[in-house]
């Protein structure tokens, strides 16, 4: 009798291989990478503490593309009647923190991630020792940074930036 130097078995598995390796496969898609920024990108909004005033009232958009647009009404102020506007970019620092500058470096703001969140720290970066919320939340709205928020023009003022809405002018 004479025997096969391969099993039966074998010859099995060597054919259902080949048979599956011949067989459609599905091309496999590279890996997405994200940027940090387009991961820190979207709208944050909330209500800040105010030294002389009930509150500021913020929304803070980052962009992907490491740009911000940024708007605030002081509450019980006279200023409260109109909103001030800013834009500028934004730097992720090593430690985290999101460093941001105006335009012409108009001034610098700190933030730190928490969670989906960002807290306002001070004007050197660090936490605010304090026991009332700077928590900018998270909203649901995308940045999209052809749109700019909704904001069809901004022109300069004294304080700061003037966001138009829309083409009659309502401000914010």
């Amino acid at each position: 009798m004479r025997r096969d130097p391969i099993p039966q078995g074998l010859w099995m598995l060597v054919i259902a291989s080949m048979l599956t390796a011949c067989g459609s496969q599905e091309e496999k898609q590279p890996a997405t990478v994200v940027s940090p920024y387009q991961e820190i990108s979207g709208v944050y909004a909330d209500t800040l503490p105010c030294a002389d005033c009930s509150g500021v009232l913020t929304e803070l958009t980052l962009f992907a593309d490491s740009s911000f647009a940024m708007r605030e009404r002081y509450l019980g102020a006279a200023s409260a009647q109109r909103g001030l506007g800013s834009y500028g970019s934004f730097v992720i620092e090593d430690n985290g923190r999101l460093k941001l500058t105006a335009l012409h470096n108009q001034w610098v703001r700190y933030y730190k991630p928490v969670n989906a969140d960002l807290l306002a720290l001070d004007t050197e970066g660090n936490e605010i020792s304090s026991s009332l919320d700077y928590t900018l939340e998270r909203t649901d709205e995308v940045a999209d940074s052809t749109k700019r928020n909704g904001y069809r023009s901004m022109s300069g003022g004294a304080n700061g930036l003037v966001f138009r809405r829309s083409l009659r002018g309502e401000v914010m």
